[in-house]
């Protein structure tokens, strides 16, 4: 045989190897998919449960803005909506968060001067909002402004603007009897339920990353379904909402873990994400919440709980709707009720 005949042979042996490392590497569950056990999730959930009680604090500089299209196949355009924001969070559900907005434009009317931006804090305690603004006016000129908010519960935080929307670490479900994911994953193996044949889990391969699927049984007018990288500590890596309208579907909400980092041993965050919706109103466009994290500090040891502790400065007007008083805050940052006018 001559060299080159033997050259080619190796060749031809290397490639076939080759081949066969890939097509073995890749997981095999029939077609698309392989459904779960209800045991198969009871051996899951500790890890879940892991990377929920691994984020014991959490600091984010983060921005995003909002793109658009007419239709499905026309490119993206970015609007000059945006946000800017630096966030801190405890990382427990419903937990105290605060968010300092250093720059939000939105759309505020028709006409030449379309958007309007501001700055501002909103904190929540643990029981009562905060809310405290900067400045505000026309989005290429801004005005100081001293006016200050309190509301009972949590409200005014843009989960998809920080990233905690795009996380497990921070479920919300209307269901108060599962407050975690990992609660909610008990409660979809729960005899009642699997009886019901309420939820599935299966392994399915979702851009390119095989995931664990987790899907409530579609009611007739919707449908979603969460998916996780269990290598990853089953960080979120997609979600779908859609409902039905007249028969046509519609999608609420897409979301798409582009980017990951491990911010913690076993705590992934997301660094890029975007969120898809279809129009809200006949004709109306498609809309895009494009999220990206600049610098993520997980469980530093100096935290300081404080920092969920808003005062209103001097001279601040203040509308109290917990306490349903008016009130403005002197030198002494002490409230006094404001004058009748």
């Amino acid at each position: 045989m001559s060299q080159k005949d033997k050259n080619q042979q190796w060749w031809s042996f290397f490639i076939t190897v080759l081949v066969m490392m890939v097509w073995v590497s890749r997981p095999v569950f029939g077609e698309t998919e392989k459904e779960i056990s209800s045991q198969e999730v009871e051996a899951i959930i500790p890890q879940i449960e892991a990377a929920e009680k691994g984020l014991h604090n959490i600091k984010v500089d983060a921005e995003s803005w909002v793109e658009e299209r007419a239709l499905p196949s026309d490119p993206w355009q970015r609007t000059p909506t945006y946000f800017s924001c630096t966030a801190w969070m405890d990382g427990q559900f419903k937990g105290k968060v605060r968010m300092d907005v250093h720059k939000e434009v939105l759309k505020w009317r028709d006409g030449a001067a379309p958007y309007a931006g501001r700055s501002y804090t909103v904190g929540f305690d643990g029981t009562n909002t905060k809310f405290v603004e900067r400045t505000a006016g026309p989005s290429d000129k801004q005005f100081p402004k001293k006016e200050g908010q309190v509301s009972p519960g949590m409200r005014g935080f843009m989960g998809s603007c920080i990233g905690w929307r795009f996380t497990t670490n921070f479920f919300s479900n209307e269901n108060e009897a599962a407050t975690s994911f990992s609660q909610f994953f008990r409660l979809a193996i729960s005899p009642e339920a699997i009886a019901a044949k309420a939820f599935e889990f299966v392994y399915e391969e979702k851009d390119d990353v095989l995931c664990l699927k987790f899907s409530p049984k579609p009611a007739e007018w919707s449908r979603q379904s969460w998916w996780f990288d269990p290598n990853r500590g089953f960080a979120l890596m997609a979600y779908l909402y859609a409902n039905k309208i007249d028969g046509v579907e519609h999608v609420i909400s897409d979301i798409r873990v582009n980017k990951l980092q491990e911010i913690a041993p076993g705590v992934w965050w997301p660094i890029e994400a975007t969120e898809e919706s279809g129009p809200r109103e006949p004709n109306g466009p498609y809309k895009k919440i494009v999220y990206r994290a600049l610098k993520v500090i997980a469980n530093d040891p100096n935290f300081n709980e404080n920092i969920f502790t808003l005062t209103f400065p001097k001279g601040y007007r203040v509308d109290d709707k917990v306490t349903g008083k008016k009130y403005i805050v002197d030198s002494n940052l002490v409230p006094i009720a404001e004058p009748n006018k």
